[in-house]
């Protein structure tokens, strides 16, 4: 199969699997921002069951409570026999609408997969598979309302090992087309798991269309007591959790790791992540769209 051929023949199978999955309805008319609204967005790994989960998942819903996001893109969700699902777990103790997504079929008793949590209203879900298919990797869609303004919240997790760059610019091109077809002009983040730096080579073509939400920030360092930033998330080159927003229809506000406060054996209980609050702005025509600086 040629190059050209297998890109219209995974766009068709992406349009068929959303088609299967998309509570379809057309978008919202999109009404300029109000003034002062923000969006904030949190990427966290759950790690499944490990590092003692009944501990953590407390810790978990202390902070998220603290820090009142309004979506929360999960990863390495585990559900079992013995264990509730993780997500849904976590959106019953928040009060949050939760769309949990996996490669395993429902009529598996162990299920893995990634989820998104929100506390905005819900317009829309959908959910696909990436290839490589062979890596079980999934994608999912949940476009909100924020406050009258139709907004997409995409989320996944690409391929984990340090040498599988190969796998993760497979998934990150499967997961472009997949943007591509199904955002519909409505403002889109994405966030999640993606095991590189934004600026890494597999990461190619999100950048072609979305920044980093740390990026901007990064070179406000000498700022960071007065805007609010947290300077430990300068350190972290090659972070696994991003959240990434198009261009020209956000501003990146502030980004906050979260990182543990305890020591010794407690330290594990607390939550690792990513904090990003945006800004949304009035729709630019694309040739208006400035490029990002380089950090």
């Amino acid at each position: 199969m040629t190059g050209f051929t297998r890109r219209w023949h995974r766009l068709g199978w992406l349009l068929l699997a959303l088609a299967a999955t998309a509570h379809a309805q057309p978008p919202p008319a999109a009404s300029p921002p109000a003034p002062g609204v923000t969006l904030s967005v949190v990427s966290l790994n759950l790690e499944q069951d490990r590092n003692d989960w009944p501990a953590r998942r407390v810790r978990i819903v202390e902070a998220l409570q603290r820090l009142q996001p309004d979506a929360v893109a999960l990863q390495e969700v585990l559900q079992t026999a013995q264990l509730p699902n993780q997500a849904q777990w976590l959106a019953a103790q928040l009060g949050y609408h939760c769309h949990f997504i996996s490669a395993d079929p429902p009529s598996r008793p162990q299920r893995r997969g990634n989820a998104l949590l929100t506390r905005l209203p819900v317009l829309e879900e959908a959910e696909t598979l990436l290839h490589p298919f062979e890596d079980y990797s999934v994608a999912g869609l949940v476009r909100v309302d924020l406050r009258g303004q139709p907004v997409n919240l995409y989320f996944t997790r690409l391929h984990a090992e340090r040498d599988g760059g190969a796998s993760r610019r497979e998934q990150a091109d499967d997961l472009m087309a997949w943007i591509d077809a199904t955002a519909e002009g409505v403002p889109s983040l994405l966030a999640g798991g993606f095991f590189a730096a934004a600026d890494a080579p597999e990461l190619a073509p999100l950048a072609a269309r979305f920044g980093d939400g740390d990026a901007r920030l990064r070179g406000a360092r000498g700022d960071a007591p007065r805007n609010g930033l947290d300077p430990r998330v300068f350190a972290l080159a090659a972070q696994a959790d991003h959240v990434f927003f198009e261009r020209g229809r956000f501003r990146p506000l502030r980004s906050a790791r979260l990182l543990p406060r305890a020591s010794g054996a407690a330290r594990s209980a607390d939550p690792r992540g990513l904090l990003v609050a945006l800004q949304p702005l009035d729709p630019l025509p694309e040739d208006a769209v400035p490029p990002l600086p380089v950090p």
